[in-house]
């Protein structure tokens, strides 16, 4: 429990594309290939909405990047973050940040101390990322982009707040059950150096050609509109070389078992990876041509970034039966197929 002086806002940023008309924009081949994103960002709805406080103000910003494809790289103007808890809710410890990349799909806890000084404003604003982007690139990209404009009053100084120590425990989950392994790939089925994207050898390797283009029952394609197919690029998405089908189950699990998944994007762009039906623990991280590493801290997720060629090791417990989807958060690779159920009994 934070101090009740701690004062919470909750920012929900998504982005929109419009026509001249003013009217929602229709989908390109970029849009698919990258996820789409829109020049306008916006929180909860609006376009850089303005927040007074008083000097010294401690806020609980607890953020959702509601984007479908837009990465958020976020900075506060003279100003440290403080990242207090994360998809699953807080972590142990407080950790201090000067930046935070939050991805689609992904929810964040921050906490900040606002200036001492009266009458000032500062922005919290997203950065330019690279995420390995395919096709013709639009000028937002290189651009920063205000998401919130935070203005101090002209009024007394509110003191710094103890936080309480520590946030809350988390048990690290114990040797695992069962070990799955999870590639992800993209992959074009009629490029010749089997499926490499934008001219890189390595991407889609690991997808026998076989597999490309297997978008079976229920895949995405099969309810879009003729005008959407006809700007949807020849790209598949592929989790271990296969599309997602409705009826197709890739693993099967038992309820409780601890298992632990290595999950390797072996491809050039960034995916965001995010599990339904429970939370995982991040264990340890490989970059692409480098040794592992583990974790410094445990957090529970349920939705992560990998960048390219980057492997991650992931433990989880599935406490309820059923089918359980995991995919990419981008939607629209997750539409081409970037998706996988796991069957739990």
């Amino acid at each position: 429990m934070l101090p009740a002086e701690v004062e919470e806002h909750l920012l929900v940023v998504s982005d929109l594309r419009l026509n001249m008309n003013g009217e929602v924009a229709p989908h390109t081949s970029e849009d698919w290939m990258n996820g789409r994103e829109g020049e306008l960002l916006l929180v909860n709805g609006q376009r850089e909405p303005r927040l007074d406080v008083a000097p010294g103000t401690t806020l609980r910003l607890r953020l959702v990047n509601a984007c479908a494809g837009r990465y958020l790289r976020l900075r506060l103007e003279d100003h440290e973050l403080t990242l207090i808890g994360t998809d699953g809710g807080l972590i142990e410890r407080p950790q201090p940040l000067e930046e935070l990349l939050l991805t689609p799909g992904e929810r964040v806890d921050l906490l900040v101390r606002i200036s001492e000084k009266s009458e000032r404003s500062f922005e919290l604003a997203s950065h330019p990322y690279t995420r390995g982007w395919m096709g013709a690139k639009p000028a937002h990209l290189d651009e920063i982009a205000s998401l919130l404009s935070i203005h101090t009053l002209n009024t007394g100084v509110y003191p710094a707040v103890a936080l309480p120590d520590p946030l809350s425990h988390i048990e690290p989950l114990g040797e695992p059950v069962v070990r799955r392994q999870v590639e992800l790939t993209e992959v074009m089925p009629d490029h010749d150096n089997h499926g490499a994207v934008n001219g890189d050898p390595h991407a889609g390797h690991g997808g026998s050609d076989s597999h490309h283009g297997t978008h079976g029952p229920g895949h995405g394609a099969s309810h879009a509109s003729d005008d959407d197919r006809a700007v949807r690029p020849k790209v598949d998405f592929l989790i271990n070389g296969r599309a997602f089908a409705m009826n197709d189950v890739l693993f099967e699990g038992q309820v409780g078992e601890v298992e632990e998944w290595e999950v390797f994007n072996n491809s050039h762009m960034d995916h965001p990876f995010h599990v339904h039906g429970t939370h995982f623990q991040v264990i340890a991280t490989r970059d692409a041509d480098r040794e592992w590493r583990d974790a410094p801290w445990l957090a529970w997720k349920d939705t992560v970034n990998l960048a390219p060629y980057q492997r991650l090791r992931l433990r989880m417990v599935f406490l309820k039966p059923g089918d359980w989807l995991f995919h990419c958060h981008i939607i629209e690779h997750e539409e081409l197929g970037m998706m996988a159920t796991i069957r739990v009994s």
